[in-house]
């Protein structure tokens, strides 16, 4: 019978599941009557609205029936009508019964004899046990008083007493979340607890195999135990009979010794793990089940946090390769790597890039980046790094380089502790995806794993013949990737407008080539369509509109493309031989050039487009020839007082070097008219201007 009442105290409750509408709080029977925050402002205002705090499992929240009635009357019928009355037919007993928190706390303290505790179960059955007794014996002093008081013997008031027991069973199953306790259901046998009780206090509620110690073999903390501990810690890793045997040869020299057995030494193994697991099985496996480890929380946007590692996919493929004895031969055995860019943001665990392989090497997981690189463009319309980078520390001096300008901080896993890895429990996802996709070629996963989980083997072998080939495998894999991609792409983008924009650290053009680029082997110059490469066998042109690479025109340029997107290069300026052979990257000048825009000869042939994209070539040239000429201008000026200088007077550099408006006659023009002297002349005088022709 599913009820809301529980008392507490010798008042009756309501639990506040059945009270509030949070979906994450209430029961299945809720009356949907307050929401939780209502309840909190509620408790705050009356101090009689909650009749105890909440203390864990089966001890939630309880309202006041007794304020519900006098405040909430509406309330009160409600709970009528679905449950019933809580105040009829009342188990006397429940006047004097209250759970007994302090001794819960005692059960919960208890150390046992083999240095357990006790379960949570265990606690609560002896907390009922000792509350029920000692409401018990409180009813029994009150009757007793009672016929005292009237004169009565109390020789007859244990059949009441012990009817009231056994049906308080019934009380705590409506009342107090179908708690029942253990007591005897006999006069003889209650009295015996009681006795046990009093004598023992709550201990005696404590199953009598985990209170009393047997006499041990081997004594805690003597030389028998240290002796067994050292054998334990050995790197030899000796068996539990060997252990025994070797403990034996001693104890057979030492008086007062017994031998022991195997099943000795294996409770001892089992006790002793954190002492002896250093020595016999390493630092590494003790840091990693023994070490204290934070707990951390998943990233809550998109591209904070990246981490990655290699897999080989439990999915089969055939292969013909040549045997020793120059024989084609089929293996069906074969499977391939995959390097895989996951970002754990909360929820999603989501694979931004992947790379796969025959075998993990830097080449393939820079592959990775690279996927990684290209699908956030895909996804948010350019690219970015993420703002954290995590890798094992496989390759690590080769890839370093990589990993931290692909990131704004890199942060390697610590050496052998492959649990700070959030990846690693994620290839489950993987290989349950493949087992499902792709059952015929499914390998199976985890060799230990029991029989009954992994294929048949016989199953396997009956359709190797069936299975892809390389080629096939790879689509497999990409398959499976983009299902999983697929499944939290929408709320990946979505995790990712979460993160501040001053947060978000785009990839630019030049930091993706420069990374994942792959030089050419030799060197170009510019040329009159620009730098023209020529890239598996076909001359491509690349330009830029920056007029410095222009400036640049005497250098050689090495080149770094993606062979996947040929709409971009990288120049980088390069030692080159005489066959213009890359010999070294230098790359102190770094340009970005586009693949140059195909113009139509014919009017005819031109679209909208094709116009704007002439008219952008238009102004740059003359841009540049204006560049040209406000320079030339600067330098005349620049050079000008020199001419001043008499020195320079009728010098062949004078002749040579114009002005600005390429002439220079102005300037003796301008010297022979600052020498003149100019006459007076008489109001009735007769003069003549006579001007030379100078040419401005």
């Amino acid at each position: 019978m599913v009820t809301p009442y529980e008392t507490y105290n010798g008042q009756i409750g309501v639990r506040l599941s059945f009270l509030v509408s949070d979906a994450a709080l209430k029961h299945d029977r809720s009356l949907d009557l307050i929401s939780y925050s209502a309840y909190e402002w509620r408790a705050k205002k009356h101090d009689t609205f909650k009749l105890r705090a909440g203390l864990g499992k089966g001890n939630e929240v309880l309202i006041s029936w007794k304020y519900i009635c006098s405040r909430e009357s509406k309330w009160m019928d409600l709970f009528i009508k679905e449950f019933g009355s809580p105040e009829v037919d009342r188990n006397p007993l429940e006047r004097h019964f209250a759970m007994d928190e302090a001794a819960r706390s005692e059960f919960m303290k208890y150390v046992c004899a083999d240095g357990s505790n006790l379960k949570p179960d265990e606690v609560t059955q002896c907390v009922v046990n000792v509350s029920v007794l000692q409401a018990f014996l409180r009813m029994k002093a009150s009757r007793e008083a009672e016929h005292k008081r009237k004169g009565n013997s109390s020789r007859g008031i244990w059949p009441g007493l012990m009817g009231d027991l056994i049906k308080f069973n019934d009380t705590l199953k409506s009342f107090y979340g179908g708690l029942q306790h253990t007591l005897p259901k006999s006069e003889r046998r209650i009295r015996a607890d009681i006795s046990g009780y009093q004598k023992d206090g709550i201990e005696y509620f404590i199953d009598a195999r985990k209170r009393n110690k047997a006499a041990a073999i081997i004594k805690e903390d003597s030389q028998q135990s240290a002796l067994i501990e050292q054998l334990l810690r050995i790197g030899t890793n000796y068996s539990n009979e060997e252990v025994a045997q070797l403990f034996n040869v001693a104890a057979q020299k030492i008086e007062g010794w017994k031998p022991i057995t195997a099943p000795t030494v294996a409770n001892y193994r089992r006790k002793l793990g954190y002492f002896i697991m250093s020595g016999n099985r390493g630092v590494s496996a003790w840091e990693g089940k023994f070490s204290i480890q934070n707990k951390r929380s998943a990233p809550s946007v998109s591209m904070a946090f990246w981490s990655m590692d290699g897999w080989q996919v439990e999915l089969l493929y055939q292969k013909e390769v040549i045997d020793k004895k120059g024989h084609k031969v089929t293996t069906y055995h074969n499977r391939l790597t995959v390097v895989v860019v996951l970002d754990p943001v909360a929820g999603l665990k989501y694979p931004v890039g992947y790379a796969v392989g025959t075998h993990e090497t830097p080449a393939l997981i820079a592959q990775a980046l690279r996927n990684a690189a290209n699908h956030t463009q895909e996804l948010f319309g350019q690219r970015f790094k993420p703002h954290q980078l995590q890798s094992d520390r496989y390759a690590i001096k080769t890839l370093s380089p990589i990993y931290e300008q692909m990131s704004k901080h890199y942060t390697p896993s610590r050496v052998a502790n492959p649990k700070s890895k959030i990846i690693e429990p994620w290839w489950n996802v993987l290989n349950q995806k493949g087992k499902m996709m792709f059952p015929r070629n499914y390998s199976g996963h985890n060799v230990t794993a029991r029989a009954e989980n992994q294929p048949n083997d016989k199953w396997l072998d009956l359709h190797k013949k069936d299975f892809p080939h390389e080629a096939g495998c790879r689509k497999q894999i990409d398959r499976l990737i983009e299902i999983l991609r697929d499944e939290h792409r929408a709320e990946y983008i979505e995790r990712f407008e979460m993160m501040p924009e001053e947060d978000r650290t785009p990839l630019t053009r030049t930091e993706y080539l420069e990374m994942f680029g792959q030089t050419h082997s030799h060197t170009n110059r510019l040329q009159g369509q620009g730098l023209c490469p020529t890239i598996n066998g076909e001359t491509l042109c690349f330009d830029t509109f920056d007029t410095k690479f222009r400036e640049l025109g005497y250098v050689d340029w090495a080149i770094k493309y993606d062979p996947d997107n040929l709409e971009e290069i990288l120049a980088l300026n390069a030692q080159t031989d005489s066959n213009r052979k890359v010999v070294n990257v230098i790359g102190s000048y770094r340009f970005i050039l586009d693949k140059k825009y195909i113009q139509p000869m014919a009017i005819y042939d031109q679209l909208p487009g094709d116009r704007k994209e002439l008219e952008k070539v238009t102004a740059s040239n003359k841009q540049m020839k204006q560049g040209i000429i406000d320079r030339m201008d600067e330098q005349q000026k620049l050079i000008e007082p020199i001419f001043e200088l008499e020195e320079f007077n009728d010098t062949l550099l004078k002749h040579v070097l114009t002005d600005s408006t390429g002439q220079h006659k102005d300037h003796k023009s301008k010297q022979r008219i600052a020498a003149a002297k100019f006459a007076e002349i008489g109001p009735g005088e007769d003069y003549q201007i006579i001007e030379d022709e100078i040419n401005y």
